[in-house]
């Protein structure tokens, strides 16, 4: 069943602060993982991480 997304719109790209290229292309800036975690169910692993 699908639910109604209530998000604060953090999801939105401010296109301000990426910067292209000629070609279109960007540089991809690493992101630091700060705890990752692993839950297990009966049947399937679930990661998750921190950012």
């Amino acid at each position: 069943m699908l639910k109604r997304y209530h998000g604060e719109g953090d999801y939105i790209i401010m296109w301000d602060s990426i910067v292209l290229d000629k070609d279109l292309q960007y540089e991809e800036e690493p992101i630091v993982i700060l705890d990752r975690d692993v839950r297990k169910l009966m049947t399937k692993d679930i990661k998750s991480l921190k950012l």
